[in-house]
């Protein structure tokens, strides 16, 4: 069964034909949301997407280089890896985004680590990010936004490699052989290596300084196999990544030599995803999905250094399913409804300090969950939707506030303006995550169990899930090749979970903002866009007198105030273009060392351009070379969640080559 769900405006002018005859990214179908296509536009969320053609015009290679370009997202150093802020929610982890491969959830069973590489954005058909909860046909492990990476469907081979100033190597190869749209199989490797730079100084981790070691990625891998046979896809996902585990690195011994020298921070997962699709009849059809993985992350020194940091272990085997019926058969309406299970085989999960091992999390306490759904999209008239649902999630990991209901409910009006169109939307989501294993099963950490160690001994593990209320009032016009969105939203995070001795449930999140996007096309060469975020939010934490990661104002440190964007793309010829952005914060919430004061650090900009040749020698060879930090801007920024700053990469080269055979 086919669905799909359109609303159109009458009488429309004829710029807006034209507007629809470009090939702009805003313009593309989107997935993500709703579990069909539909246009961006009319889609339920604030949504952004990324066609192959703009990542490589543009010269995006990492999800951090793309999702800092978003408004509302920020990408900074935290103590281990790059962490992702969204709307001023710049938490201790990523774990309050979701990555999905081709729709699929892939997140880590900790602290996951994915925006520096090795997913190699190309090798990617498109990516989508949604900015806010979206979790409705996910389980309950999603909150603030969503990044769903698609993958090329290749026919034939295509072979890319790198190397620049920061990257020693990145080689990808995507191969493919199509019998038809519904009869693939296609694969994608990239294996890829990165330096380090110098991050730190004497007043902020001064055992850092001098040691080129943030940002590095030690040989790293990510792979995807998929296959669509005729009413059966399904996928297999291999990923790994290696890099300098920066908090052991810092540990000194009484002479002040480094006890760990060559402590390494451990990300994989081995993932694999199976869907059959069957149409009952021309209104009924039944999906059928099973996911099973190995999840890992490790943060080990050498084995023959006794020191006080923390070496940890987390594993898991994770395998869930659904079944899913989508009904058509009452006249404008799409009914979807669902069941989700799910079951985490965790294994022994442990920390060891100074030389003892301690088990965080036993072998035997495994956990699972149920989600139940059901959705229904309405077309009430020619140019007005509603659609909207709930869900119901019960976890094992919680005892008392185990069972938790969420839901969406969102309106669209589609209509002109002097007969150009405007669409206007109104959403409201209520997203739930439950805490991880280690946050909510640990036996070891926590006030609530016999003899904690002492830097896990300020609170109690977390009890509660996170749970997440959006209103937005987002409003599109398209007038003379410009489109314009404008999006307004309040936001409320009750429970939110931090590091806090140990995860717990730290207190209460709540902000409000906006958010543009412009996009104009000047000519058939030259088209220009821009956007920029504003947010006024706080933290407010329960125990207030010993309150970590804000500021005096309750502001998450690392969250800046404003963030802004502009950028071109030039295409000179079929085979030559030129891509050049601005990226610009200001008011970020931090802590100077020096002083031993909250500051704002405003008034940074970065600069990054790239040009692509493509169809060299007979068509079948593609050059670029990208810039990023053309400027070499390395002013000390925030480190997110903590008081302490950093000076950021500063400029570097990246010349690729893609070969198609």
């Amino acid at each position: 069964m086919s669905v799909t769900c359109t609303i159109a405006a009458a009488d429309l002018s004829p710029e807006y034909e034209d507007l629809f005859s470009m090939s702009l990214e805003e313009l593309s179908q989107v997935t993500t949301l709703s579990r069909f296509e539909e246009s961006r536009d009319l889609a339920p969320g604030s949504i952004h997407v990324f066609d192959a053609k703009t990542i490589h015009q543009r010269g995006y290679r990492s999800l951090g280089d793309l999702l800092r370009t978003i408004p509302g997202f920020t990408v900074f150093h935290k103590g281990l890896h790059l962490a992702v802020g969204v709307r001023g929610l710049n938490a201790n982890e990523n774990e309050k985004i979701s990555l999905l491969i081709n729709g699929r959830e892939s997140n880590n069973v900790q602290e996951p680590d994915f925006l520096n590489g090795p997913i190699n954005l190309q090798t990617l058909e498109r990516v989508e990010v949604v900015v806010g909860p979206s979790s409705f046909f996910q389980r309950a492990n999603t909150l603030a936004a969503t990044v769903n990476i698609i993958t090329k469907k290749a026919e034939g081979v295509e072979l890319s490699i790198a190397s620049g100033t920061d990257t020693p190597y990145s080689a990808n190869i995507v191969v493919g052989k199509h019998e038809s749209d519904n009869d693939f199989i296609t694969g994608s490797l990239t294996v890829e290596r990165k330096d380090g730079f110098d991050a730190w100084d004497g007043d902020n981790k001064p055992t850092l300084a001098g040691h080129e070691e943030t940002g590095q990625l030690d040989q790293s891998f990510f792979g995807v196999l998929e296959l669509h046979s005729n009413d059966w896809w399904g996928q297999v996902v291999a990923y790994k990544t290696v890099h300098p585990e920066l908090s052991l690195n810092s540990r000194l011994s009484p002479d002040d030599s480094r006890i760990y020298d060559d402590a390494t921070y451990l990300d994989q997962m081995l993932l694999i995803n199976l869907k059959h699709h069957i149409d009952i009849s021309e209104h009924i059809s039944f999906d059928t999905w099973f996911d099973a993985g190995y999840k890992e992350v490790e943060r080990s020194g050498k084995h023959d250094a006794v020191g006080p940091g923390l070496e940890v272990y987390y594993a898991q085997r994770d395998y869930s399913g659904e079944f899913a019926l989508e009904f058509s058969g009452i006249v404008d309406h799409y009914i979807y409804t669902g069941l989700q299970f799910s079951y985490e085989d965790n294994l022994e999960n442990t920390v060891t300090r100074s030389g003892v091992t301690n088990t965080l999390v036993r072998a035997s306490k495994d956990s699972h969950s149920v989600g139940i759904y059901i959705y229904d999209r309405w077309l009430v008239t020619g140019n007005f939707k509603t659609e909207g649902g709930l869900r119901y999630d019960d976890n094992s990991l919680l005892d008392e506030h185990s069972g938790n209901w969420g839901g969406r409910l969102a309106f669209t009006y589609d209509s002109a303006i002097n007969n150009y169109p405007w669409i206007s939307k109104l959403i409201t989501n209520r997203a739930v995550r439950y805490p991880s294993a280690i946050a909510a099963l640990n036996e070891f950490w926590g006030t609530n169990n016999s003899s904690p160690p002492a830097y896990a001994s300020t609170s109690t593990t977390a009890d509660k899930p996170e749970i997440l209320t959006t209103i937005e009032w987002q409003n599109i016009f398209y007038r003379q090749g410009t489109r314009l969105s404008v999006n307004i939203y309040y936001q409320q995070l009750q429970d939110f979970i931090s590091w806090y001795g140990p995860h717990t449930n730290v207190g209460d999140f709540s902000g409000r903002g906006i958010e543009f996007d412009i996009q104009k096309s000047i000519s058939d060469i030259l088209s220009l866009w821009a956007n920029a975020a504003a947010h006024d939010s706080v933290l407010t934490q329960d125990d207030s007198a010993n309150a970590i990661g804000t500021n005096d104002k309750q502001r998450i440190l690392g969250s800046p105030v404003f963030t802004m964007n502009l950028g071109f793309d030039a295409e000179f010829s079929d085979s030559f273009y030129l891509s050049g952005q601005l990226r610009y914060f200001a008011d970020q919430a931090a802590f100077d060392n020096i002083e031993g004061e909250f500051v704002g650090i405003d008034n940074q900009t970065y600069i990054d351009l790239s040009v692509t040749y493509l169809g060299w020698y007979g068509g079948d060879i593609d050059l670029g070379l990208s810039i990023q930090n053309l400027l070499d801007n390395r002013d000390h920024v925030a480190v997110q969640w903590q008081k302490n700053q950093y000076k950021p990469r500063g400029r570097t080269f990246l010349l690729d080559l893609k070969v198609r055979f």
